[in-house]
């Protein structure tokens, strides 16, 4: 039997997923997928904008909220693969467009700064005061070209 008419009764865009190993077949099944709506594809629109925003003081920002499970952090880990680091051979540092943190759950500033370090691959600071570290994460997250 031939494998095209063994998988007659799939969508042909997935037979050649049936032909797999079964570790293979394993695999793809339980890989990540996007499954986009129209309110993932509002907040992806959105969060291009931010973005491609031109800098200012006062920047615009978006706040994406909803009960556990919704895909809250589906939408931001998207966005993020969307937009890689990129490392420069010049200065032999990644430039990150988009940087991901889990905001602590006790709200707490010297964590939240911590955790923005931390996602930027900042070495850990020992013993730097509170002044210290969030100079350093303003410096870090300063808006494009105004270093």
């Amino acid at each position: 039997m031939t494998e095209g008419y063994a998988f007659a009764h799939l969508d042909p865009t997935y037979r050649r997923f049936a032909a797999l190993t079964d570790e293979e077949r394993i695999a793809w099944i339980r890989a990540d997928r996007w499954i986009g709506f129209d309110q993932s594809g509002a907040a992806l629109a959105r969060l291009e904008n931010l973005l491609t925003y031109p800098p200012r003081d006062r920047m615009p920002c978006l706040l994406i909220y909803g009960d556990t499970g919704m895909g809250k952090t589906k939408i931001v880990r998207k966005f993020e693969r969307d937009h890689p680091p990129k490392f420069s051979q010049v200065t032999g540092v990644d430039h990150r467009p988009v940087v991901v943190a889990q905001v602590p759950s006790e709200p707490i500033e010297r964590d939240l700064y911590r955790e923005l370090l931390a996602a930027m691959g900042a070495p850990a600071m020992t013993g730097g005061t509170l002044a210290r570290e969030k100079e350093s994460a303003g410096r870090c997250c300063e808006p494009w070209g105004r270093r």
